[in-house]
Parts: structure tokens; sequence; C-alpha cells
């Protein structure tokens, strides 16, 4: 079961980061569209880029083997 749960939460996980970036994808083409402005396309870049690193260490984080503690 702790098998399947671990796939589980990497597709879910796959699947959310997936959908942020493509939302990201669609914000920088509106603000490039709509402002022009290299301020604010470089700072959604700058945003992204810390994302990532959140998102890395939150998988590593979450799918990393937990002890298993048995109570009495």
């Amino acid at each position: 079961m702790s098998v399947n749960w671990n796939q589980e939460t990497k597709n879910r996980l796959n699947e959310k980061v997936t959908i942020n970036v493509q939302d990201l994808g669609s914000l920088a083409k509106y603000a490039v569209k709509t402002s022009r402005s290299n301020d604010l396309l470089a700072q959604a870049a700058k945003n992204f880029s810390f994302q990532e690193s959140v998102i890395q260490n939150s998988a590593e984080v979450s799918l990393c083997p937990r002890p298993l503690i048995l109570f009495n």
C-alpha cells in the first residue's frame, strides 16, 4: 500500500506542477501581450524559479520513508 500511495502522491505532484507551469506560461503570455512589461515578466520568472526549489524540497520531504511507530 505504501508503494502505491507514494506513486499516487508523485503522480498528483507531477500533475500539479504541470498545471502550474501551464498557468505560468499563460500568465507570461498575457503579461507580454497586454503590458509589454519586461519587469513583470522577469519577476514572474524569478518567482517561478524560487517555486521550483520549494516543490523539489517538498517532494523529497513528503516522499522520504518514515519509520513505523507501533503503540502497544
